[in-house]
């Protein structure tokens, strides 16, 4: 019996030094026994981070039998949740670690561990409420509305305790606890790959990396070159005439030009007959006039021209 008190007196005193993740000391109302009484525990908890819990704050209560820790303790919520391994109406708590899986070397530090993580799990195989259980195997959506609107109604969490309940949370975002555990096994990812980079970087050799000199961006004129061998070419052959006439001779055409046939020696461009010239003397007196006659066409009376006797 003495060793039974010094050993709950050692887990009531590691309660005190150091609790849990999501749990934090109720303040005296007088509902329920001193805090010296060394039979219960009575203790508040808050639901971890990412569950349908989260916004809520329950009372718990730990009853010790007189041959503890040979027998477990029975864990019973004073504030109403919907949970399917809660009894609703009386708050009892069914998990296997209070039953079959007991053993003596647990505390009661284990205890409030394993009744914080069935708010993580709830594990609907040994559902006390059955409604909450089937629900949960059937549509978690659901599920977790349902859970939240109860835990709105029975277990909102008092604007006086908002500061311990939010450090009873980060509490929880230790290294080991469950929310901790997820952050930890993303950051490697990140992590890697910026060493990963940073490596490919390092393996080049230091001499690649030897800065340019400036470059000088000063203006210097140039001597333009007295003669150019392109620019005198170019001219020689547009000078040379015997290259002018190559390049308009047809025969040195590597394909043959067809020239234009000849026009008729009787027909000009306008389509006309060329005027043939009367072959006249000319005159010595400079005054005398001349006349170009059509041979094909019809002699016209010129009224304007005399006779001559």
């Amino acid at each position: 019996m003495v060793l039974n008190l010094r050993r709950l007196a050692a887990d009531h005193a590691a309660l005190h030094s150091k609790l849990p993740p999501y749990y934090l000391v109720q303040p005296e109302d007088g509902h329920f026994a001193a805090a010296d009484d060394l039979s219960q525990v009575n203790i508040l908890l808050t639901g971890p981070p990412g569950t349908p819990y989260s916004e809520g704050l329950w009372r718990l209560q730990l009853k010790i039998p007189e041959d503890y820790p040979n027998s477990p303790p029975k864990a019973t919520f004073r504030t109403r949740i919907w949970h399917p391994n809660v009894e609703e109406m009386t708050g009892a708590v069914c998990v296997d670690t209070l039953k079959r899986d007991w053993q003596s070397r647990l505390t009661l530090r284990d205890v409030l561990i394993t009744i914080s993580c069935l708010l993580i799990n709830p594990n609907p195989d040994s559902a006390l409420n059955s409604s909450a259980g089937n629900l949960l195997r059937e549509d978690y959506d659901v599920f977790a509305h349902q859970a939240k609107l109860m835990t709105s109604i029975h277990a909102p969490i008092q604007p006086a305790l908002h500061g311990a309940v939010q450090e009873a949370k980060h509490r929880g975002e230790d290294p080991g606890s469950v929310h901790r555990e997820t952050d930890t096994h993303q950051r490697p990812r990140k992590q890697q790959r910026i060493q990963t980079g940073t490596t490919m970087k390092s393996n080049r050799p230091p001499s690649e990396y030897i800065p340019h000199p400036p470059r000088d961006i000063a203006i210097h004129p140039q001597p333009v070159p007295e003669d150019d061998p392109m620019q005198m070419s170019d001219d020689d052959e547009n000078d040379d005439p015997a290259s002018a006439s190559k390049e308009n001779n047809p025969s040195l055409s590597p394909t043959p030009v067809r020239l234009a046939p000849p026009s008729s020696p009787r027909k000009n461009a306008f389509g006309k007959r060329p005027l043939s010239v009367l072959s006249l003397a000319y005159p010595e007196d400079p005054d005398t006039e001349m006349m170009l006659v059509d041979s094909d066409s019809e002699p016209e009376n010129d009224t304007d021209t005399p006779k001559q006797a």
